[in-house]
């Protein structure tokens, strides 16, 4: 079964443009030139449903999301991982054999500083890089793009098809007069005048439509007078005034007409009617406007920037779209010019239509679906990975993830036979059914060909110390738990890297993930902020394979004791915890008969004692650690610093109901807003007080979030995240 994944179509920002028509256009051509190909179009029915979605006649092959959840497919087909950001998902629920991506662009991450400024939308724009780097195949619409993918991402140039684009059949030659066109252009347009240049944009920093009026500015008065600047795009009041500035500096205030939204039929007559085209975007992912144009007979000149020289194939029609005198220049020649102007007029088809891209898409299905039954192909051997880790009993958040995450890809991944390597094996190892090795066997079993991957797994304590010596021997990937990683280096390594990365004086915002990072064939983290971390110090791209995974718990009933609600805090008590603040306010609360409270785990004794009514338990076992989080009214786990790492307790936690209050920094931020409460990092004791005690008068609120808490834990479990990472090791 193929999937074709329509979420981009329900685009309510840009489902009449863009993407979305190139998504539409894609699975028309696809159902009506290749009807036996595609076996479901899939929306998603978390989202409104849109009437373009029926006019895109596919019959019953059009199906909502519920109807294909867990189902096992041989290719899901992601056609816009970043159109729809504001969501926290745009994954369809299948289990797919192979996935191919659809990239239009990077622009974002070309140009961070104008679109990732946010961090949110940086987070998910990140994470979902990450889709690109582990997909089998990634399909573009322009060689640019797969340029861009292919230098900025990594991915290797087997694995990128450029598929190219279309026009829609609307966007033809005009078959009536001018006379005509204008009659109905100004019954939508008033004040539209002939001879008018076209701009069709957005308000987008990269559209460069400073540019495009500041060139208009400088052309002679003659033609400036002769002619009307018309920027089709969308626009509200904030955007209008800031144009209308534009144009008075420029001196063209009544030459610019500014359209607002136009339909389809309205722009065809727009590109069928103007003088000009003229698109000075500063980098397009495709230029959809400028084939669409020249379909419908219009001139154009349009930037030299990336994929733009790909659909006008004629350099003397493009400009530098950084250079507003450059662009001037090529517009008065173009406007002024006769004979440039008949050139313009016979600048050649670029050749793009939608049926060449459908049947480059169909060649990439079959490069991806697995033989027939009964076909003599043979099948593929399993997947041989080594994993270097800790393990229980060793008492580390890493052992117990490691295990965890074994468990699932022995039990559920299939095509994967994993093995463990351990500084010492254990009794324990022969219970466990897959097999366990010492680590100092590596090396051999690397060198005489028993592992296709290795994964080393990383925290910041001196058990890892031995692993990265290994990794420059055996090559492999680097899971990150956390990322400041000092502790993962004996002290004459952790000299010779200060001295070889940081000019011998690392100050204190040195993680030394950069030697792991620029050692690994790929690095993996749980958060978008742990990314972010790798990158500023000098580490590349990670790939977040997060959130930290629930556990899957068979008993997630709270305990309702008599008496006040509990407030608890978990795990090891530590001032980066900020564990004076919380037992400070649980103080607070206590002696106000707000709550009872409790710190369950180590160092809780450091920050208080029975004396001041809070339960300090020390370190407990698994069964008294779940029945604290049960019991548990709030759960409250600040950090004041974050070095990348992820809150195991904040998911066992989550995957109990229980609501939580965090901090607002680093993964725990990313938290969807629904199962946590935020606070600053640097709260009060007085202000943390506030926020427990208005989550305790507010029952409704913490039975919302314990079915938020409840339904996020049962989509991020270790099984989840296991088939992410190994998506990620072997894409």
């Amino acid at each position: 079964m193929i999937v074709f994944d329509l979420q981009a179509v329900q685009s309510a920002a840009h489902g009449e443009r863009g993407i979305a028509r190139f998504v539409s256009d894609v699975a028309s051509t696809l159902a009506t030139e290749h009807p036996g190909v595609v076996d479901v179009f899939a929306w998603n029915d978390q989202l409104p449903f849109v009437p373009r979605l029926d006019a895109l006649g596919l019959g019953d092959r059009l199906r909502p999301f519920s109807e294909l959840r867990d189902r096992e497919v041989d290719v899901l087909h992601v056609n816009s991982p970043f159109e729809l950001l504001e969501y926290g998902d745009v994954g369809v629920p299948v289990r797919p054999r192979r996935t191919v991506v659809t990239c239009y662009d990077l622009i974002p991450y070309r140009f961070p500083h104008r679109y990732l400024t946010d961090p949110v939308t940086n987070g998910r724009y990140r994470t979902r890089l990450g889709m690109l780097a582990s997909a089998d195949a990634v399909v573009t619409d322009s060689q640019s793009a797969a340029d861009d993918v292919h230098e900025l991402l990594g991915v290797a140039r087997r694995r990128l098809t450029v598929i190219g684009g279309g026009v829609g059949p609307q966007f033809v030659p005009p078959t009536t007069t001018l006379e005509e066109r204008m009659d109905e252009l100004r019954a939508e347009i008033p004040g539209l005048l002939p001879n008018f240049v076209l701009v069709p944009t957005g308000m987008d920093w990269r559209k460069n439509v400073e540019g495009a009026i500041e060139a208009f500015g400088l052309l002679p008065a003659e033609l400036r007078d002769r002619h009307q600047l018309v920027l089709a795009c969308k626009v509200d009041e904030h955007q209008r005034a800031w144009i209308d500035g534009l144009a008075e500096g420029a001196g063209v205030a009544d030459r610019l007409v500014v359209t607002g939204f136009v339909s389809d039929e309205t722009l065809v007559l727009l590109y069928q009617t103007t003088e000009l085209v003229l698109f000075p975007s500063f980098y397009e992912g495709f230029g959809l406007p400028v084939v669409e144009a020249r379909a419908c007979g219009a001139r154009v000149v349009c930037s030299n920037a990336s994929s733009l020289p790909e659909v006008l194939r004629d350099e003397r029609a493009t400009f530098n779209p950084w250079v507003v005198e450059e662009i001037a220049e090529v517009l008065e020649r173009a406007l002024g010019d006769a004979s440039f102007a008949a050139e313009l007029d016979r600048v050649p088809d670029a050749g793009f239509t939608w049926s060449q891209a459908a049947e480059r898409l169909v060649g990439v299905y079959d490069g991806l679906r697995e033989p027939a039954v009964g076909s003599a192909a043979p099948s593929k051997p399993a997947k041989r990975l080594g994993i270097v880790t800790l393990m229980p009993p060793t008492p580390s958040g890493v052992a117990d993830h490691s295990k965890r995450m074994i468990d699932a890809i022995h039990e559920h991944v299939d095509g994967v036979d994993v093995s463990v390597f351990v500084e010492q094996t254990a009794t324990w190892s022969a219970e466990l059914p897959y097999s366990v090795h010492e680590l100092a066997t590596l090396i051999p079993r690397w060198q005489t060909g028993e592992l296709d991957a290795v994964l080393y797994c990383f925290g910041n304590n001196r058990w890892h110390r031995p692993f990265y010596p290994l990794m420059r021997i055996v090559p492999g990937h680097a899971f990150l738990h956390d990322v400041r990683l000092l502790g993962a280096f004996d002290q004459r390594r952790l000299n010779e890297l200060a001295r070889d990365l940081y000019d011998g004086n690392p100050d204190g915002d040195a993680l030394f993930a950069q030697p792991i990072a620029r050692s690994a064939m790929s690095v993996l983290v749980q958060s978008a902020h742990a990314a972010e971390l790798v990158a500023a110090d000098g580490g590349g791209l990670a790939i977040d394979v997060g959130p930290h995974p629930c556990e899957v718990v068979t008993d997630a009933t709270l305990i309702v004791d008599e008496g006040l609600p509990w407030v608890v805090s978990a795990g090891i008590a530590d001032e980066t915890k900020l564990s004076d603040v919380v037992a400070d306010a649980m103080r607070l609360l206590v002696r106000e008969g707000r709550a009872r409270a409790a710190i369950v785990g180590l160092g809780g004794d450091r920050f208080a004692d029975d004396g001041d009514g809070i339960v300090v338990t020390g370190q407990v076992g698994a069964g008294e650690f779940d029945e604290w989080l049960r019991r548990a009214s709030v759960l409250v786990q600040l950090r004041g610093v974050t070095n990348g790492e992820s809150s195991g307790v904040a998911a066992h936690a989550l995957a109990r109901g229980v609501p939580l209050i965090v901090s607002d920094l680093g993964a725990m931020a990313e938290l969807p807003a629904d199962t946590a409460v935020r606070v600053a990092p640097d709260v009060t004791a007085s202000a943390l007080a506030t926020s427990i005690s208005a989550l305790l008068d507010d029952p409704d609120r913490r039975t919302a979030m314990r079915s938020a808490g409840l339904a996020f834990a049962a989509e991020q479990t270790p099984l989840a995240q296991a088939r992410r990472v190994v998506d990620a090791i072997f894409p």
